[in-house]
């Protein structure tokens, strides 16, 4: 069989890490198999496709991975062939390292450290276990608050009761053949009263931020109706592609002042006139990617943009410069430089990001769903000063958008932090009861500017080690006043046609 570059090496490994330590840092693709040497403090990482794993390379690469504030080492692993059993199994039953126990009897319950001894001492190391429960009492609640989740140190001896039904046991094995071996084997025992198949591997999760990136690339209505293989792809090329252009010596000396900009999130403009706002500076980065902070000084005429991801500066940057050889806001041409390092994102933050898709624009709606008839009438729909005057104990905005017929609003901060603590304890306080408060849609990956790079076999063609970019870009406001917004539930939708004047949108 052939050999494919799908392993990867995670080396400076912290004392006592463990295995599912370092697969929390692990969202490229399904792990064929992992193997971890906890003497020499190194790992190894085999994926089930090239593309996850070149995924992985890059990306950790630009964000400086590191666990426990200690910097990893990544490298490429030996090429090797995908075991027969493995490939086989994986076409005909979409197998994974990850085996699910379902049917639990509610007269006995199920121990987890008793299961994991059991399972380990017959198919091999287990990496992960959760219990996840569905409370029936609480059915009425959203269903992302109908479960939670136990670690795998939690002894759980009865996690059927009448309270709790339909849970189900997923366990994470070192590799996929395990978890084969598990599944042919117990499904076969007539002593075993579980069902029992395999889960999606918890490693191939695809945030909501990545898979709405992807869908505005490709012009598609509905995010989730793209292949997860698609996903991955697009994003394996423009982390590959933003790691070349970081890693490049020429580039760095040339124009980096030679500092080595990799991981680097924060972009510097200067040169700003005394007319540009800060709105002005945040739609010349739709296209890209999300930010996580972006401070404006209009004294000096500067702005510090800072990405959530390096992949989106970096691209950035480089479309700006081999265009332009600067960004072009209000049809100025202001300049372009890197900032000082951003470092990684905190974990908490990004993890905010990717579980529950945590941007810097909360939408604010009224609904009278969750209300009597006499609740409603009550209600006293809030003006901007009213939503100026709540928010702003939290921090500064970009922007604050009024639909006025729709008591909607979206407060754009300029960090995430804020509306992430704005989100929080807005919530808990329940100032704003009959309405529905979610994180919008921030508008600057909304619209579609940017073409991810392009790999070319001229490596003569303006970019690096064969990738070339596209010409030049202008990034404006759509001259029959639509706007960007957020839909239900968070999602985004597009207006594509001028707002009626009795509904016009206020700004802040």
């Amino acid at each position: 069989m052939t050999a494919l570059n799908r392993t990867i090496y995670v080396g400076n490994l912290p004392p006592d890490t463990t295995a599912e330590q370092v697969l929390n840092l692990v969202h490229s693709g399904v792990v064929e198999s992992f193997k971890l040497f906890p003497d020499k403090n190194f790992a190894f990482i085999s994926f089930l496709s090239e593309i996850s794993a070149i995924h992985f390379f890059a990306t950790a690469k630009l964000n400086h991975l590191s666990l426990n504030n200690v910097r990893l080492k990544i490298n490429w692993g030996k090429p090797s062939p995908i075991p027969l059993q493995v490939s086989l199994a994986v076409t005909k039953d979409k197998a994974t390292r990850n085996v699910y126990f379902g049917n639990i009897p509610k007269s006995k319950g199920i121990n987890i450290p008793e299961l994991r001894q059991t399972l380990e001492s017959r198919f091999g190391p287990i990496e992960n276990i959760r219990v996840v429960k569905r409370n029936i009492a609480s059915s009425t609640h959203a269903p992302n608050d109908t479960f939670s989740h136990s670690s795998s140190e939690d002894l759980v001896t009865d996690i059927v009761s009448s309270n709790y039904e339909n849970s189900v046991v997923f366990i994470h094995f070192y590799n996929i053949n395990s978890a084969i071996r598990t599944v042919q084997e117990l499904s076969m025992d007539p002593d075993n009263p579980y069902k029992i198949f395999y889960g999606k591997d918890r490693c191939a999760k695809i945030s909501r931020y990545q898979r709405e990136f992807v869908a505005s690339y490709l012009c598609s209505p509905d995010p989730d109706a793209i292949d997860d293989s698609v996903v991955i792809s697009m994003l394996s090329q423009r982390a590959l592609a933003a790691l070349e252009i970081n890693t490049s010596t020429a580039h760095i000396s040339a124009h980096s002042s030679a500092v080595d900009n990799t991981g680097n999130r924060t972009i510097y403009i200067g040169g700003l006139p005394p007319s540009i706002t800060i709105e002005d500076v945040c739609d010349t980065i739709k296209g890209y990617g999300s930010l996580e902070r972006v401070k404006f000084i209009p004294d000096k005429g500067i702005a510090f943009l800072t990405f959530i991801e390096p992949i989106a500066a970096a691209e950035y940057y480089m479309v700006n410069f081999t265009s332009h050889s600067g960004v072009l806001v209000q049809n100025v041409l202001a300049d372009i430089g890197w900032g000082k390092h951003s470092g990684a994102m905190p974990e908490e933050l990004y993890r905010l990001v990717v579980e529950r898709g945590a941007v810097r624009n909360i939408y604010l709606r009224y609904s009278s769903d969750a209300l009597t008839p006499e609740e409603q009438e009550q209600i006293v729909a809030p003006t901007l000063v009213d939503i100026r005057d709540s928010f702003s104990r939290f921090g500064s905005f970009e922007k604050i958008l009024h639909f006025k017929n729709k008591y909607c609003f979206f407060i754009n901060f300029t960090s995430l932090q804020s509306a992430v603590e704005a989100m929080e304890t807005i919530r808990t306080e329940g100032l704003y009861k009959g309405f529905k408060i979610s994180y919008g849609k921030d508008g600057i990956i909304n619209k579609q500017h940017f073409h991810p790079p392009q790999y070319s076999q001229n490596a003569s063609m303006n970019g690096l080690n064969g990738y070339f970019y596209p010409p030049s870009h202008s990034y404006y406001a759509n001259p029959d006043g639509s706007r960007y917004g957020g839909g239900e539930d968070g999602l985004s939708t597009t207006m594509t046609s001028p707002i009626p004047d009795d509904e016009k949108i206020s700004y802040m």
